[in-house]
């Protein structure tokens, strides 16, 4: 099935889920993309809270060397499952990475840090709970950090505040980070939507992954909708230049013709209209084996 760039942004927007009662629009997304058979472990509990579960996608042949991705979808903050993001996890298995796709609390119930603490867990505990186990017999899998939107937002802070995942019982320097369509300079104190999630934010830069851009910290390969108006792309281009002249590594890959939430439902076999989004993650993460 192959529907219209139009037809996709609309899908994901909500406004064309006529005859699909009961679904959000990405688990239409999930329900409409092509079965397969790989193995998934589903709902592993990485912490006390009802929402501290995730999900693990297997290749059918996992190789050791691969890193393991750890996903976290975007919703403002405020919205999200991981089981509507089934497209994902399945993308990145199906080209041979370990994918994980944790929950995390969400706004009202907690407010940043919250959310960001959450991220730290889960990738604390897939270094933990996979070390040593089969196909990392002998080994701690490297990770690599990804999200969408609001999920990048959470990644690029766990690659490059160190005071999150240090603070773990299990504490993992990321490889890398895949970030899509991230707001990762913005402000959110001057934002209706944002103030309130973000008002715990002490000082407010430290909810600014900017802030934190350095030198030291793994890869980046940050992918933007040259015509997101949603998130900026000048968010990807900032924090790669600011990454770059601090003598990092980072790479800002504006896609045309795509907006927002078109450069994530690029990992969908069934709606990608460009298929570089994924292309180019899968040579980020080969990179890094």
């Amino acid at each position: 099935m192959r529907i219209s760039r139009r037809q996709a942004a609309l899908l994901i927007s909500g406004t064309a889920l006529a005859g699909l009662t009961g679904c959000s629009p990405l688990d239409a997304v999930s329900a409409l993309t092509p079965g397969g058979d790989l193995p998934r472990d589903i709902g592993l509990s990485f912490g006390p809270h009802p929402r501290h579960k995730l999900d693990i996608y297997w290749p059918a042949t996992p190789d050791p060397a691969k890193p393991v991705l750890v996903f976290f979808y975007g919703g403002s903050w405020r919205r999200g499952n991981r089981d509507a993001y089934r497209f994902v996890g399945q993308a990145f298995a199906d080209k041979g990475f370990v994918t994980v796709l944790p929950d995390y609390r969400l706004y009202p119930e907690t407010a940043f840090p919250g959310f960001v603490e959450d991220g730290a867990a889960a990738v604390s505990w897939v270094a933990a709970h996979l070390t040593g186990k089969p196909p990392f017999t002998g080994t701690t899998p490297k990770v690599v950090v990804a999200g969408h939107s609001a999920g990048a937002h959470t990644a690029a802070l766990l690659l490059l505040d160190r005071r999150y995942l240090t603070a773990t019982d299990a504490p993992i320097e990321p490889m890398g980070l895949l970030g899509l369509a991230g707001p990762y300079s913005f402000d959110p104190q001057i934002y209706d939507s944002t103030r309130p999630v973000f008002a715990t934010a002490d000082p407010p830069a430290s909810a600014i992954p900017l802030s934190f851009a350095r030198g030291d910290a793994g890869p980046a390969l940050l992918i933007h909708g040259a015509d997101d108006s949603l998130v900026r792309p000048m968010n990807s281009e900032r924090l790669a230049a600011s990454i770059t002249a601090k003598g990092g590594q980072a790479v800002y890959r504006p896609i045309p013709d795509t907006g927002h939430s078109e450069v994530l439902l690029a990992l969908s076999t069934t709606f990608a209209r460009r298929p570089d989004v994924l292309d180019s993650s899968v040579a980020f993460l080969t990179a890094l084996s």
